[in-house]
């Protein structure tokens, strides 16, 4: 179970982070003509890499005390 959080833990913190440092999704939403989204990303992106760190390291914290 905790491997399993750890994983999701670590590859959503991932994908999440690839979209906040790299213009991965502003490129994206601009391809599809939605680029009126980009600056609302920032109020969706933050908070959800930020649950995601969390969840990462509860996740190891939990694999390290089993």
């Amino acid at each position: 179970m905790s491997s399993k959080l750890l994983t999701t833990g670590l590859c959503g913190t991932a994908f999440t982070g690839i979209c906040c440092i790299a213009p991965v999704a502003t490129l994206t939403l601009a391809g599809l003509g939605a680029s009126a989204w980009v600056g609302w990303l920032d109020y969706i992106l933050l908070p959800v890499f930020a649950g995601f760190l969390v969840l990462t390291a509860y996740a190891f914290w939990r694999l390290r005390k089993i």
